[in-house]
């Protein structure tokens, strides 16, 4: 298998897992938690869920492009194909989406320890 092939082919299954990782924390954190607002089983509240979960479904709108993307390279693979555009195309979505993610992170670190030591009382 040609190398540059194998490792297009590595960034795909990559970009496919961290996209299946992503449904997996909105689908199994974020969404109970915001059903868990309407009833009397309240963990946190709107604005801390919002806060925790802050563009991860933008993040993964734009993985989700990227991989579309690849997965057009890979099924029309030809050798020495280019991918840079891929990922050059989607550069400032990344930056700004992680960037503004990233500079809460640190907040959300402390809400989750704090409910968590909470519990445990």
């Amino acid at each position: 298998m040609n190398p540059y092939y194998h490792n297009i082919s590595e960034l795909y299954d990559k970009e496919k897992s961290y996209i299946e990782k992503l449904d997996v924390l909105l689908n199994n954190y974020h969404l109970p938690l915001l059903e868990r607002v309407k009833s009397s089983e309240v963990i946190f509240d709107i604005e801390q869920i919002t806060l925790m979960f802050r563009d991860i479904q933008i993040i993964r709108d734009i993985h989700s492009q990227i991989f579309l993307r690849l997965q057009k390279k890979v099924k029309s693979w030809r050798p020495l194909i280019r991918i840079d555009d891929v990922f050059v195309d989607m550069l400032q979505l990344l930056q700004g989406s992680y960037e503004s993610y990233s500079t809460q992170y640190s907040d959300i670190i402390t809400l989750i320890r704090y409910h968590f030591f909470k519990s445990l009382k």
